[in-house]
């Protein structure tokens, strides 16, 4: 027979613990905990648990109650790692969820890749977004490509090899090629296919930034090889991009998400959505 947490003899040692508990949950949730006693409720997911004042309540009814609101919380909750990509891919299927699902709350968190794949991983990350390779994948998750970019030539406008006839890689040879941080994947087979054409790099930054790299560009001080993304649906009177796929492999990029886990509604609906916006990416670039 469950015992009443007010006929406890445990009760002051509860109250106590409760206490110090009661600052934490009334910020996390919404309710108000006097000795141990749930007296109000104001989170509007609470009130689908329980509505109006309660005088007390069991130990275990406190707690089945706390853990039901959080588990509510967290369905409205999508959280995504990733790096400066997916400030790329993103934004537009962002806006559209929230427009069919304004409840959803969004977290996203800047990562490098290995740590991004260990916290899906670990459940503290519900998806990362990065470039893939098959062999890259862990067994522990799943890929789901969302967007393929093929790779370009970025120069001015008024660049010579803006508007060269027939390029070929060696043409680049004669120019300055500038190069994001080279643990940033901006191509496949980056420094394999450079060296064998006997390019050098003049410029390499230590970031992983298109827009800066575009600013460079722009201003005339170099020309870079990098993916079709960094144009992503964007009309720049500038820049010229010149197709590369004769030289390097196309960009995949992707979901990663924990197998054999049982996703939330809006987020399986989520992963939907960025499928489908993307699935003919790869006839734009």
């Amino acid at each position: 027979m469950q015992q009443n947490f007010h006929q406890s003899p445990e009760r002051e040692q509860i109250d106590a613990l409760l206490k110090k508990m009661s600052k934490n949950i009334n910020g996390e949730v919404g309710l108000t905990l006097e000795q141990g006693v749930i007296t109000n409720i104001s989170s509007p997911d609470a009130d689908k648990f329980m509505e109006g004042k309660i005088a007390s309540a069991t130990m275990d009814s406190l707690f089945e109650s706390f853990a039901s609101i959080n588990s509510k919380k967290k369905s409205n909750s999508i959280s995504i790692g990733g790096n400066i990509i997916i400030f790329h891919i993103l934004p537009k299927c962002i806006k559209q969820f929230e427009t069919l699902y304004p409840q959803i709350e969004f977290k996203i968190k800047n990562l490098n890749r290995p740590d991004a794949i260990k916290r899906v991983i670990d459940d503290e990350l519900d998806i990362a977004i990065y470039s893939m390779v098959a062999d890259q994948i862990p067994h522990e998750l799943n890929f789901i490509p969302i967007a393929k970019y093929s790779p370009i030539l970025l120069t001015h406008k008024d660049h010579p090899l803006a508007t060269k006839k027939d390029l070929i890689l060696s043409d680049i040879k004669e120019y300055k090629l500038l190069r994001l941080d080279p643990q940033f994947v901006t191509v496949p087979n980056f420094d394999s296919v450079v060296q064998e054409h006997g390019l050098k790099t003049s410029i390499e930054f230590e970031m992983a930034n298109y827009e800066i790299l575009k600013k460079f560009v722009k201003a005339e001080v170099g020309i870079a090889i990098v993916s079709g993304i960094c144009l992503e649906n964007e009309a720049d009177k500038d820049l010229v991009s010149r197709d590369l796929s004769r030289y390097f492999p196309s960009l995949t990029y992707g979901m990663m998400v924990k197998k054999e886990k049982i996703h939330h509604p809006l987020l399986r609906e989520f992963v939907g959505m960025l499928q489908n916006n993307y699935k003919n990416t790869s006839a734009l670039y």
